[in-house]
């Protein structure tokens, strides 16, 4: 495993940790940052239409920043809320 997928990982477990998806969490961190008005994904199938459209309106908990704050797979200068 590359140290990016282990990374990946750690991150996953974080988010689960709290309820949420490392999808949700993916699309909900940049919108944190008060220069960001808007996220665009990618889709290739209905199915990830509609997967990507439950993630996206998912709400993350904030402890999942700061866990992944403190774990160090976030910089910390990066902005827990929006």
């Amino acid at each position: 495993m590359s140290d990016e997928d282990a990374e990946a990982a750690r991150i996953a477990e974080v988010c689960e940790a709290h309820g949420a998806s490392l999808p949700q969490a993916a699309m909900a961190f940049p919108l944190l940052h008060p220069a960001v008005a808007s996220v665009v994904v990618g889709m290739r199938s209905p199915g990830e239409v509609r997967r990507n459209l439950e993630s996206f309106g998912a709400d993350v908990p904030a402890e999942v920043w700061s866990d992944l704050r403190t774990e160090g797979l976030i910089d910390e200068r990066a902005p827990l809320e929006a």
